[in-house]
């Protein structure tokens, strides 16, 4: 297991709930946070360099974890960064974090350690709120509509995510470059054809057109302005593991829906191999 989390690029420590403290860390964790977190206790490790607006929500994840809670929580916060003396706190670089902690028990049950697995995503959610200011941006029809569409496009074009905008019939209207790459269908082939039908599992359809319905009628949603893991299908059929946001977007009458799809079937593989390691030992 520990040659397994060695090699990971995301960051990986393991909370020995038999000893309340972290008893391994990957080098990426370490390299990322400027410091070992072995040692300390597993309900404070780094917290001191949670960002304070998140600091109490990550402990309260932690401490529901640690008690009774549910087999594994996922957090999204900021951190500060690696402290290099006195008085450098002031200019600590703030990043985002996704991080995942999964419990594990023995044969017969019992809570042995939680182990966290932590990636950095500033760079997702730096991309993610430039692609929504300019998106939103489109439909200002006090701004030139030119100049306007021309940095959305480019931003589109060069996106490492999918990015993927439907009607309200749930006929796609813009495909970019990503959603090229990553679901094997070139933009020609996909403008005008229904999303449900082009990259949404069977057993998903009917959740997709109930949920575009429900929007539709009442304007309740549970699925926009947040991030969801599910599957997609590609042009092959093969089923793999994405990120999902999606957000509407009125102008006059008429509603679109855009999205954000990343491909995170590489991660969750790691995550398995790693799960199924620690289970094995």
């Amino acid at each position: 297991m520990l040659q397994v989390a060695d090699h990971l690029d995301a960051q990986v420590w393991v909370w020995d709930l038999r000893t309340q403290q972290v008893s391994y860390a990957n080098p990426a964790a370490v390299r990322f946070w400027g410091r070992s977190p072995v040692g300390q206790p597993g309900l404070n490790a780094l917290l001191d360099q949670v960002h304070p607006d998140d600091r109490a929500r990550v402990a309260r994840s932690r401490k529901l974890l640690e008690s009774t809670g549910p087999a594994s929580l996922t957090e999204e916060y900021r951190t500060l960064g690696a402290s290099n003396g006195p008085g450098a706190s002031a200019h600590r670089h703030t990043a985002w974090v996704r991080e995942r902690a999964l419990l594990v028990c023995d044969a017969s049950g019992a809570r042995l350690a939680i182990t966290h697995i932590a990636t950095d995503v500033t760079w997702q959610m730096d991309t993610t709120a430039r692609l929504r200011a300019e998106i939103s941006r489109r439909t200002d029809a006090e701004r030139n509509l030119d100049d306007a569409n021309a940095r959305l496009q480019s931003l589109i074009d060069t996106a490492n995510d999918a990015v993927v905008t439907i009607d309200e019939q749930s006929q796609i209207i813009d495909w970019n470059n990503a959603a090229e790459r990553i679901f094997g269908w070139p933009r020609i082939e996909a403008m005008g054809r229904s999303l449900t039908e082009l990259i949404i599992p069977a057993p998903h359809r009917p959740h997709h057109t109930a949920g575009l319905a429900r929007y539709l009628k009442d304007g309740t949603s549970q699925m926009f302005n947040r991030r969801v893991e599910t599957t997609a299908l590609r042009r092959n059929g093969e089923e793999f593991d994405v990120e999902l946001s999606v957000w509407p977007v009125r102008s006059g009458d008429h509603t679109t829906f855009s999205s954000f799809i990343r491909d995170i079937s590489r991660r969750k593989e790691a995550e398995r191999a790693l799960a199924e390691s620690e289970a094995k030992y």
